[in-house]
Formats: structure tokens, sequence, C-alpha cells
């Protein structure tokens, strides 16, 4: 797979996007906002100091517990919303056989797939600065550590939109990814240690949550920003790289098998 041509592949959807940046002006600069205002400030000014020290993860304030963990999962909900119905259209022809078109270049299915990805993950960069920018803002980053938190909120973009683009490319039916978003995205926004700790659900739920790349995410960035790193920093780092990997295999099978000609 050539590197120029992964980037050849990613410029098409970088020329699209100069034409339709305006409506991800809201989900980029605005939700980050809102989202930290609303939970971190409005629901933090709820909260006494023996509810926020029962949260651990040395956060001072619920702001400094939710912030970095937003950070993660919104950038995790930005990729997945870019992995399912662009994906799923460009594979399926809804939108002008923009895959099948690449492939009649130079391009091959790897590099269609890596492309696309790069594309997401430029888009979940540019989210993730912007939220990071509301944190130091909001005086919740003060870790020399804590600009790194950007660079795993990326992974998390990334080790959630390859499988996704995967389930995206594999399925026929637009419900398919409605479904996705609803009961696999959503609740992993609501249930990965975002807004309160993982320890404190039931045994078999903290396994399950634990087996996906957001709750790992949330609390390394938790850690960077807050400056509270330990010994299990490594895992929370394998364990998204692993579903990049992973994800990013089983899509490349996919496109194989739905691009051959």
């Amino acid at each position: 797979m050539a590197g120029a041509n992964v980037l050849r592949s990613c410029e098409h959807w970088v020329v699209q996007y100069q034409r339709t940046w305006r409506g991800t002006l809201v989900s980029s600069f605005l939700m980050p906002l809102l989202y930290l205002s609303a939970m971190g400030v409005g629901v933090g000014s709820r909260l006494d100091d023996g509810a926020v020290a029962a949260l651990g993860g040395g956060s001072p304030d619920y702001l400094s517990f939710v912030g970095p963990g937003l950070l993660a999962a919104v950038s995790m909900q930005t990729a997945a919303i870019m992995a399912t119905y662009p994906v799923h259209g460009a594979i399926s022809g809804r939108q002008g056989n923009i895959y099948q078109s690449m492939l009649h270049s130079p391009l091959g299915t790897a590099e269609v797939c890596a492309g696309h990805l790069l594309f997401i993950g430029l888009q979940v960069f540019l989210t993730a600065t912007v939220f990071f920018g509301y944190l130091v803002a909001f005086g919740v980053a003060t870790s020399l550590w804590a600009p790194f938190a950007i660079l795993i909120a990326l992974l998390t973009g990334l080790a959630c939109a390859a499988p996704v683009a995967a389930f995206s490319a594999w399925t026929g039916k637009d419900a398919s990814l409605t479904v996705v978003l609803r009961f696999a995205i959503l609740p992993a926004f609501l249930f990965s240690g975002t807004f309160y700790p993982v320890h404190l659900m039931p045994e078999p739920l903290q396994w399950l949550v634990m087996a996906g790349p957001l709750a790992h995410s949330t609390e390394l960035c938790r850690a960077l920003v807050t400056g509270t790193i330990t010994g299990s920093a490594l895992l929370h780092l394998i364990v998204p790289a692993a579903w990049l990997v992973i994800g990013f295999a089983m899509a490349c099978r996919v496109y194989r098998r739905r691009l051959a000609v």
C-alpha cells in the first residue's frame, strides 16, 4: 500500500469537504462547548466535594472528570457518524460510485479504505483540537501531558471508525446503520466511564465496557489531562490500538469483496 496513493484517496474527501464544511460547524465547534457547559459546569455545580472524591481519577471537580471523558467520547461519536452513511453510500453507489471510480485509477482497495479513514482521522483531529481548546479555556487542561490527549482522542476515533466502516461496507441496508448508532455507539457514549466511573457499574457490565476502546481512552485522556498517569496507561493504549488494527484489517477485507471487479 503506497502512502502517496492513500493521500490521493484522501484528497477526494478533502475536496468534497471544501463544499460541505459549513454543515459541520455546529458539530465540530458548538456541540463540544455545549457538552462541557451542560455536563461539566451545569451538572458539576450540583455535586459536593464528597461526590467528586467518590469519582476518583484524581479530578479536583466534576468538570475535570467529565471534560477529558467527553473529549474521547465526542471523538468516537464523530468518527462513527462519518464511517456509517458516507462509507455505505460510497460503496453502494448511492453517492455516485465513488469507490468504484477510484479503483479505475492506480488505487487499490486497501488504499481506498485507508484514504477514507485518513480523512475521518483529520476530521476527528480537528474536533478534538477544538474540544481541547475549550478544556484549556475552562482551566481543566493544566498538565504538561494534557496536549497528548488530542492524539488519544484521534486514536479513539480511528479505533471506532475502522470496524464501523467495515460494517457499513458490508451491510446492504441503511437501517442497519441506524441500529449501530443507536444500540452500539450511543450506549458506549453513555456507559464507558465518561460521566461516572466504570467501577460503579455491575461487574458483568464492567467487563463488557472494558472490552471496548472508549473506556480505556477515557481513562487515558483523564490521566493525561489531570497529570495522574499510572502503570495502567499502557493497557489503556493497547486496547484501542488493537481495535484499530483489527478493524482496519476487517475493513480492507470487506472492501475487497464488495469492490471486486
